[in-house]
């Protein structure tokens, strides 16, 4: 296979991959992007090819450097304000890539949107915070347990103190 058809092969892979993957060079600037990284960023059809990752998603702090060290990076969540101040929430992976001498050549990014799940989680402990007692009601509820049952605990315990001791 001559390096035009694997170069081919490779751009074919990672645009139909059912995952958000996006591939980039030391300046961060677009190699190769799958659909799915265009539709879970509401990019539409635009050509992101040779463009800075910055300059497409300008709200993100530049806090890859280590990546591009050779390091490989993940966040299980991780959240981001986008320009029209929609909060975002990714799981996501940065991959070093090598070039034939071994030097870092760039990176590839995968990402999965995960916004709806926090939201879900979010919304999930919410009801459960919802639907506890409030805490004075609570500490209340307790105080009146303990004295109903401990009149019936001590009852006993008194009479046999007393016939115990010979106290009338």
């Amino acid at each position: 296979m001559g390096v035009t058809s694997e170069l081919e092969s490779l751009r074919l892979l990672v645009e139909h991959a059912p995952a958000a993957i996006a591939v980039v060079d030391t300046a961060m600037r677009y190699r190769l992007v799958s659909r799915r990284w265009l539709t879970d960023y509401g990019l539409g059809d635009r050509d992101l090819i040779g463009l800075s990752h910055y300059d497409v998603f300008p709200e993100i702090p530049e806090t890859w450097r280590q990546a591009l060290a050779g390091e490989v990076l993940r966040a299980d969540e991780d959240s981001f304000v986008r320009i029209d101040g929609r909060v975002e929430w990714v799981r996501w992976e940065l991959q070093p890539w090598r070039t034939t001498t071994g030097q870092v050549g760039g990176l590839v990014l995968f990402t999965e949107v995960i916004t709806s799940d926090v939201g879900r989680i979010e919304a999930s402990t919410e009801a459960q915070m919802a639907a506890m007692p409030d805490s004075s009601d609570l500490a209340g509820d307790l105080a009146a347990f303990a004295r109903w049952h401990l009149a019936d605990v001590m009852q006993p315990l008194r009479a046999a103190l007393l016939a115990a001791t010979g106290a009338p």
